[in-house]
């Protein structure tokens, strides 16, 4: 696994925590540096505590193999944790590709892409990436494992209103709300939300029939339809709330398993087929 000294490794993940928690007082600085999974991800070489998140989940779900080598993709990379976990837990000659926005330094044995996951020419990228030759026909969807940490982004291109791969056909409107964490509770729980529905639209193009897809909410009243929508695209949805993750924090993970052979368009996706 990629080497990097103690106080590189804390940098980078009060680099990363940063962005979350902008303004953020010196009591959460301190409360994160003496954190237990912070300290044992240091200790272990993880990027970020995040890591215990995805191995606690793959502990009690199995969404990683060592038998056969797996294609694995994961969006909002950084800072590369959860791809670190991957590699680790996953064969030798498993392929992992990070997805992020944002640039990060190089995660040994993973590769990393840095666009929006909700451009088409991005899905394309991927596919390709995954040795797809073909990215418009049924079999180009050969993901195993897709998997986000993601909890926000801010949309700015201009691109988007000419290469976008899904519209706003859900139950509000995404592209205004794909941002990073306010504290608002209502406005962070919806954010939470568009980014699921982005992470099921990558379901919808790229995993392959029996795959698996782990991703994170914010609790709150759109949640229910949420699982809803996970449950027309996969056979078994849980909600797991790792014990890395932060006792007063709202968050917890949806882990969709053995993506179903029917095929959806996205509006039976989001408004089912009846």
């Amino acid at each position: 696994m990629y080497k990097t000294s103690s106080c590189t490794k804390l940098f980078v993940q009060l680099r990363c925590a940063s962005k979350k928690h902008t303004g953020s007082s010196g009591k959460w600085l301190s409360r994160h540096v003496n954190d237990e999974f912070t300290q044992k991800s240091i200790k272990e070489n993880y990027l970020s505590r995040a890591a215990y998140k995805l191995i606690e989940i793959n502990e009690k779900y199995k969404l990683f193999t060592k038998k056969t080598p797996q294609k694995i993709l994961d969006l909002g990379m950084a800072p590369g944790a959860w791809s670190q976990v991957a590699r680790r837990y996953t064969n030798p000659d498993s392929v992992i590709l990070g997805v992020d926005l944002l640039d990060i330094d190089p995660v040994e044995g993973v590769d990393f892409y840095q666009g929006n996951i909700l451009f088409k020419s991005t899905l394309d990228i991927i596919k390709r990436h995954f040795g797809v030759t073909d990215v418009n026909k049924e079999t180009s969807k050969v993901v195993d494992v897709v998997m986000s940490d993601m909890y926000g982004f801010i949309q700015t291109n201009e691109q988007y209103d000419r290469d976008r791969i899904y519209s706003n056909i859900g139950t509000n409107k995404s592209i205004n709300r794909l941002q990073n964490i306010t504290g608002i509770t209502f406005k962070d729980h919806m954010g939470s939300i568009d980014l699921c529905d982005a992470t099921l639209v990558v379901c919808l193009n790229l995993l392959k029939p029996g795959g698996n897809m782990v991703c994170k909410i914010l609790r709150g009243e759109e949640e229910v339809l949420l699982k809803e929508r996970c449950e027309r695209l996969f056979e078994s949805v849980h909600k797991f709330k790792p014990a890395a993750s932060r006792a007063e924090s709202k968050e917890y993970y949806l882990v969709c398993q053995r993506k179903k052979k029917d095929s959806l368009t996205v509006q039976e996706l989001f408004i089912g087929k009846g």
